[in-house]
Formats: structure tokens, sequence, C-alpha cells
């Protein structure tokens, strides 16, 4: 029988929650401090592959510190914590959860390095021009493909709204549609332009802009389009400031060693 001086299922719940605040203030601070001295480290010239594995064996430690001390023979505790967590700390729970390490790497990122990015060339007709600009654009900022190394990943997502999404997620680093600007050299090759992307397309890029992410016309510029069905447009996306300085830097001039420049005679090209 209990005892009269037994904590009622309200202290207890009260005092598993203060319990629980605890546990996730210290996590914070432990977090930050951790990410602090890694930081100071790399500053001192850690090398890259120390930082990796400092960071996978220390997940792995802090996992099994967290079995070790949460561990219990009782269906109801595994699964579900015995239904005691409150509803802000299972909502964290679901969100990190929810967040995998491409997004987490990603939503923080400010290099072009090993992330997605690139021109999209969706259909046959240029896309060997394309492939070219990409391919020199990447070595341009990053150097040589080095032997078992990858230097940035493709993303070929056919679909405007969701290269937007991509973007805002930080999934992708930055996204080119340049499709417009291969029209005059389909001409010469005797072959059509096909189909492009349309300003109905970006019809959420205001949704993307307001979250952070810079979209352009083919000059750098601020996108504009008429508000109709049928203009073919050509635009740019960068996930944030950094990557559209990095990018930047070297797009327009490969552009043009391609035949490709967006601006001639003051006329912007895929308006």
């Amino acid at each position: 029988m209990p005892r009269a001086d037994d904590p009622t299922p309200t202290q207890m719940s009260v005092l598993f929650r203060r319990r629980l605040t605890r546990i996730y203030l210290w996590y914070t601070l432990g977090f930050i401090v951790f990410a602090l001295v890694m930081g100071a480290l790399e500053r001192m010239g850690m090398p890259k592959r120390g930082i990796g594995i400092t960071f996978l064996l220390s997940t792995v430690v802090l996992y099994a510190c967290v079995g070790i001390m949460c561990r219990t023979t009782d269906a109801t505790e595994y699964y579900v914590a015995g239904r005691r967590v409150p509803a802000v700390f299972n909502g964290m729970a679901t969100g990190a959860d929810w967040m995998s390490a491409a997004s987490f790497i990603g939503l923080a990122g400010t290099l072009y390095l090993q992330g997605y990015g690139g021109l999209a060339r969706f259909f046959p007709g240029a896309r060997d021009v394309l492939a070219a600009v990409d391919d020199a654009v990447a070595e341009r900022l990053l150097g040589p493909v080095q032997p078992g190394r990858a230097l940035v990943f493709e993303d070929q997502y056919i679909s405007t709204g969701g290269q937007l999404y991509e973007l805002l997620m930080g999934h992708d680093r930055w996204v080119a549609d340049l499709r417009p600007l291969v029209d005059p050299l389909l001409r010469e090759r005797g072959r059509a332009l096909g189909l492009c992307c349309h300003p109905y397309d970006l019809c959420t890029e205001s949704i993307a802009r307001a979250a952070g992410v810079i979209v352009t016309d083919a000059c750098g510029e601020r996108l504009t389009a008429p508000l109709d069905v049928s203009t073919d447009v050509a635009w740019i996306g960068f996930a944030n400031s950094e990557i559209r300085e990095q990018v930047w830097s070297v797009l327009p001039e490969v552009l043009a060693a391609h035949g490709l420049s967006p601006c001639r005679g003051g006329k912007r090209v895929g308006h």
C-alpha cells in the first residue's frame, strides 16, 4: 500500500517535468560548449578527418549513455516514456527525428563544397553545353576532382516549385535554370528550344524569398517576368548570400566563355 508521504501522481508529474527540463538544459549547454570547442580546434588546425571522427564518436557515446541511463524492461516506458513526456518535449523529439543528417547539414551549409547544386538540364538539346558550364563552375570554385571524393552532387529536380523548396530547406546550395539562354545555339543546330520555365512555375518565388532564398534573373538582378503563361524565364536561386557571392564570382565568365552570355546589348535573355 502507498504510504502517506508518497508523492501523488500530480507531484510525480511535476518532478518528472523539472527533471526533464534540467536534462534538456544541460544537453543544450553541453552541445554549445562542444560546438565551440570543435570550432576552436578547427581554427587551430585540427584535420577535417579528425573533426569528423570526433563528431561520430561523440554521437555514439552520447547515445550509449542515454541508453544505459534510461534502460527499462517496461514496454510502456520503452516506447512512450510512460506517457509522461509533455507535448513540447514530444514535439522537439518528433522534429529531431524528422531532420535527417542531410537536412541538418544543408540548413547550416554555407559552402558549395560537397553540397547539391548546378544547372538544370532536364531535356535533350544542349545538355552538353549546360553540363560543360556546370563542370567549369565546379572546377573553378573547388579545384579539380580528387580521387575517391565527390566535390558536388547533382539534383535534377524536374519541378521549379520543388527546386525552390530544396533551396528553402537548405538541401540545394544553388540552382540555375538557364534553358532560354541556349536558344540561339539550338537554332544554329537546327533544333527547337522545347519546354522552358514559365512565370507561373515561379509562383512560389515570393515564399522562398521571404524565407531567405535569393532568386535572380540570368544577369544576377531581381527576377521579373510578364504575368503570362508563355514567356520563357531564366532564373538562378541561391540558398543564401554566401553561396550567391561564391557562385556568381565565376558563373557569368563561364557562361560567356560558352557563348551563353545572359545580357547582350543591355537586353536580358530569357525574359
